[in-house]
Order: structure tokens, then C-alpha cells, then sequence
């Protein structure tokens, strides 16, 4: 199969690849706020938003998302705001997740959320 790197939305961050495309299937790597001093619903709003971009460049839709990874730094605090967000960009036949509280997400300290997805595009 083939393997389709598909470019960082805004340059490379360290030495992984933003969405990889192998045959259907499209990986994408956790997706980050823009704004990571932004409350958890607007940290959510861009990190969907910048996965709905990336699944586009890569010939996918929030709608072929299988499987997604979400990492809160506070989920008690952060669950549920989240998930209002989440049923934004996931209106039906939601995917499969996993959903973990991690002691930190990345360089920044101050990010909330972070999510990993896979999709299938028949």
C-alpha cells in the first residue's frame, strides 16, 4: 500500500507527520488547540476543526472517523464540556474512543485536550 504524508497545516512542529494516508485508512496525531489559554470548549472547537481540516487534505471526513484518543489533562473537570463540543463535529454514529487524563499534553502546560484519530474512506 501506499503511504501519502500529508503537509502540516502550519509547518512542521518536531519530526512526525500531522495525517498519514495508507490505502483507506487516514491517521491523524493529536490534535491541538490553537489557543491553548482558551476554556476547554473553545480548545475543543479548534482542535475538531483543525481535524476536519486535516481529514479533508487527506480525502476524508468527520463522518469516516472510526476511532479517536482523547487525552484531558482534568478530565473530571473537563468531560463533559468537552463532549458537548465533541457532538458538534460528531452528530451520528459516533466512532469508538478512548479517553484518558494524562499528566501533561505537549510543550505547553496550559493545553487541556488533546485528540488522536483514525479513519476508513471506502
Amino acid at each position: 500500500m501506499e503511504k501519502k504524508i500529508v503537509p502540516p497545516l502550519k509547518g512542521s512542529k518536531g519530526p512526525w507527520s500531522e495525517a498519514v494516508r495508507v490505502g483507506n485508512f487516514v491517521f491523524l496525531a493529536g490534535q491541538t488547540p490553537d489557543d491553548p489559554d482558551a476554556d476547554i470548549k473553545t480548545q475543543v472547537r479548534q482542535l475538531l476543526q483543525n481535524m476536519k481540516t486535516n481529514l479533508e487534505r487527506a480525502g476524508a471526513t468527520m463522518d469516516n472517523v472510526v476511532h479517536t484518543y482523547a487525552f484531558f489533562a482534568n478530565i473530571a473537570e473537563d468531560y463533559a464540556a468537552m463532549n458537548e463540543v465533541y457532538r458538534e463535529f460528531f452528530k451520528k454514529d459516533f466512532p469508538a474512543r478512548c479517553t484518558l487524563e494524562v499528566a501533561k499534553l505537549g510543550p505547553s502546560s496550559r493545553t487541556r485536550i488533546k485528540i488522536d484519530a483514525i479513519a476508513y474512506v471506502q
